[in-house]
């Protein structure tokens, strides 16, 4: 959501207005002294994780105990720190934003692309390559866009991608079964595939690494494949009896089937935000997150990426709801769940937060949410403001 021209020339000569113009700038300035004070203790947990040394290539481990470094603990340094940014420039690291810090970033990750073009986390998790490298270049972006000299220039032409990309047009029917079933897993291949389409097409590399001569065409059947797929309320869910067979009770022991609907269709409506499209029923999906994931500030014990898929779906609904009731049910929630995670990022020291750095990044771009639709209402963005990652990036 796009910030509106806060310079117009309304007159202040009323007192109402004046007072609203004081206490607008009063809250912008408390929010820039969280946001200050958050990105000191975000560049503290990142930095615990650092296992490289003075003059070799940036590398961080995803753990803090973790002895060697990772590709995704790399990943979410830059991300995090590219959200902060704006705010963390400070006697401790003054360099933070720097274009050569960021050079150094992208020339790390570069070096961490495979022989055959494809990004490999080689984490526990067994994040698909597709999710993987939509990060990498989404990471590689933001590093362009705070002063690393072309960078997609010199990556590897992606293996198999053209075959890949052709088959991804089918939408839902080139999942297998188990992620149609389980879509929240599904969606990181196929919202992963469209981000590096998209990602790529924007640096104006699509042709070269991807082998795709008209991404733009690409990119319309895509949205509107996954259009045809959604549900009433603009979700994706893929009935089979193996869904009730299998994936509730493992959905019952480690999330709520809700999260997994919004999850999965977050990594569509990313896509979507990034291409102008709107999503498919914003009211009726604003219902659905408000009935059944509206109840808590933090998703689950800690904040991640799904507070930031919750978020970012009403995000891209509110514009749509007018200026009634379910409108400011949205706006509640995603200030109440913007000032949790903001407490509970401010309120511990770094070293407690969550032992994976991947976590790091979807809290950060959750509490950018709030940050966003209270500087709409309030007419003024704080300073310093949290940077909107996907403004950039086609991924986090």
């Amino acid at each position: 959501m796009a910030l509106p021209d806060f310079t117009s020339n309304a007159s202040t000569s009323s007192p109402g207005v004046h007072d609203a113009g004081a206490q607008s700038a009063a809250v912008g300035s408390a929010v820039g002294a969280d946001n200050r004070a958050l990105a000191a203790r975000v560049l503290q947990f990142l930095e615990a994780r650092r296992r490289s040394r003075t003059g070799e290539l940036p590398a961080f481990a995803c753990h803090a105990d973790g002895r060697e470094s990772e590709l995704f603990g790399l990943l979410d340094h830059a991300a995090g720190r590219y959200i902060v940014g704006a705010a963390a420039p400070n006697a401790d690291d003054p360099d933070v934003d720097d274009a050569g810090a960021w050079a150094a970033l992208a020339d790390a990750v570069i070096a961490a692309q495979a022989e055959d073009g494809w990004f490999r986390s080689g984490d526990a998790q067994g994040h698909h390559p597709l999710h993987v490298t939509a990060y990498a270049l989404g990471v590689l972006a933001l590093a362009e866009r705070r002063g690393a000299r072309t960078p997609f220039a010199r990556l590897r032409p992606i293996s198999g991608f053209p075959e890949m990309a052709y088959a991804a047009l089918l939408g839902p029917e080139a999942l297998s079964l188990l992620d149609r079933i389980h879509f929240w897993r599904g969606s990181h291949k196929a919202g992963g595939t469209a981000a590096i389409v998209g990602q790529c097409h924007q640096a104006g590399a699509a042709a070269n690494l991807l082998g795709i001569d008209d991404a733009d065409a690409w990119l319309a059947t895509w949205a509107e494949c996954w259009d045809r797929a959604a549900g009433a309320d603009g979700l994706w869910r893929f009935g089979s009896p193996l869904r009730e067979l299998f994936y509730i009770p493992y959905s019952w022991r480690r999330h709520r089937e809700a999260y997994a609907v919004i999850g999965g269709a977050a990594h569509i409506y990313w896509i979507h935000h990034r291409l102008g499209r709107n999503v498919g029923a914003p009211s009726a999906m604003a219902d659905y997150i408000l009935a059944h994931a509206g109840d808590r500030a933090i998703c689950e014990d800690t904040p991640y990426c799904l507070d930031f898929d919750r978020l970012c779906l009403l995000e891209q609904a509110l514009p749509h709801l007018g200026d009634g009731a379910q409108a400011q049910a949205v706006r509640d929630l995603i200030q109440r769940s913007s000032a949790a995670i903001r407490a509970y990022c401010l309120g511990q020291p770094p070293s407690a937060w969550f032992a994976s750095s991947h976590r790091l990044p979807g809290a950060l771009a959750a509490i950018a949410v709030g940050e966003r639709v209270a500087a709409i209402e309030a007419r003024r963005a704080p300073d310093p403001p949290l940077r909107d990652l996907l403004a950039t990036a086609w991924w986090l």
